[in-house]
């Protein structure tokens, strides 16, 4: 009896296998994320800047996550961010023409440059977290970003 209790704990102890051997499979949490920047009006020159925002408290405040800029004479309208958590974000992003590092706004608020948002938001309006953040789910997602 003794005898078939070892076979069986053997024997099971082979189907289960050996707990310091078994690698536990890693869950990825971090992706590349790459934003197309699309309707660009490239005759303007110029340069765009784009913002990652990555909490709603600090969505078109100082506070970014990520940020990048495209020389619009390069012609290249993708920008990869690499190795981003998995979550919720909002980008915006604008052109400026001049090259004065920041938007322009007309004297009755209205901006005199392109921009461009992540999500739906409403142009008649400043754009809130909730129009344009977007989930990020998984590696080698595109966002494109209308101008």
């Amino acid at each position: 009896m003794k005898t078939v209790l070892t076979l069986i704990l053997v024997a099971s102890m082979q189907l289960v296998g050996n707990p310091n051997q078994i690698q536990k499979e890693k869950i990825q949490e971090n992706g590349n994320l790459t934003i197309n920047l699309k309707n660009v009006n490239v005759k303007n020159g110029g340069t765009i800047y784009l913002v990652m925002y990555d909490k709603q408290e600090n969505f078109m405040t100082p506070n970014k996550y990520k940020s990048a800029m495209v020389n619009v004479a390069d012609e290249k309208f993708e920008i990869l961010f690499e190795d981003i958590p998995f979550g919720t974000y909002a980008v915006s992003s604008y052109h400026d023409i001049n090259d004065n590092q920041r938007m322009d706004f007309s004297e009755n608020g209205m901006p005199k440059e392109d921009y461009a948002m992540s999500g739906e938001m409403n142009p008649m309006g400043p754009p809130s977290w909730n129009d344009v953040k977007f989930q990020f789910e998984k590696d080698g997602q595109e966002v494109d970003l209308n101008f």
